[in-house]
């Protein structure tokens, strides 16, 4: 049995970007501490979705 794959409007066919294709954006700020005497690592992170 064959398989073809169908194009929608986000990919084609072939699996290039469509017409309605569409990429988030995000900034990241990520900051690690290694605490090596207490064998521990302490971080944070943010970060920014845009629209």
């Amino acid at each position: 049995m064959k398989c073809y794959l169908q194009p929608i409007a986000i990919r084609t066919a072939s699996g290039a970007p469509g017409n309605e294709y569409w990429q988030q954006q995000a900034d990241y700020l990520i900051e690690v501490t290694l605490d090596e005497e207490n064998k521990r690592i302490l971080g944070s992170e943010r970060y920014n979705l845009h629209k």
